[in-house]
């Protein structure tokens, strides 16, 4: 796990201006896009998860709720590459058919943050990064995760 780099969240967009990249969080707006959605209360606590070989990834809090926000990375990007959007279609087409997360909000709007994201449930589980997890790479857990996907 990587982590938050001093520019990576600002309370407002303001506080990003004259920065040399644009920051991965804007807390401020995002508290109102969750006060919309109905998501949790109070202060937001962030903490990046993984480690960001695609899309960005972080761990929520927000009073009692606990929740996972995906973004693209800062740009440049190459078109259509890191389309979160898409991504939280397919979990949300997968649910019920394979063990995915329920995709709680998406946001198309780039003013909120600065890029379009999602939030999902969080799961506990085993992060994959560059390596399969031993507890995932077992023959019997491929083939069920398989059988999922395909029977979907």
């Amino acid at each position: 796990m990587h982590r938050l780099a001093e520019d990576d969240v600002v309370e407002r967009h303001e506080d990003a201006e004259g920065a040399s990249r644009p920051p991965l969080v804007v807390l401020e707006p995002l508290a109102a896009f969750l006060d919309q959605a109905g998501i949790g209360e109070g202060p937001i606590e962030i903490e990046p998860v993984g480690e960001g070989h695609s899309n960005v990834t972080f761990l929520v809090t927000r009073g009692d709720a606990e929740f996972i926000l995906r973004r693209p990375p800062r740009p440049p990007l190459p078109p259509s590459a890191h389309d979160v959007l898409r991504e939280a279609r397919v979990i949300s087409a997968l649910a019920g058919r394979a063990r995915v997360p329920r995709v709680l909000a998406a946001c198309e709007d780039e003013s909120v943050i600065g890029a379009p994201f999602f939030l999902m449930d969080r799961v506990p589980g085993e992060v994959i990064t560059s390596e399969m997890p031993q507890a995932l790479s077992a023959p019997e857990e491929c083939r069920r995760t398989g059988e999922e996907l395909i029977d979907g």
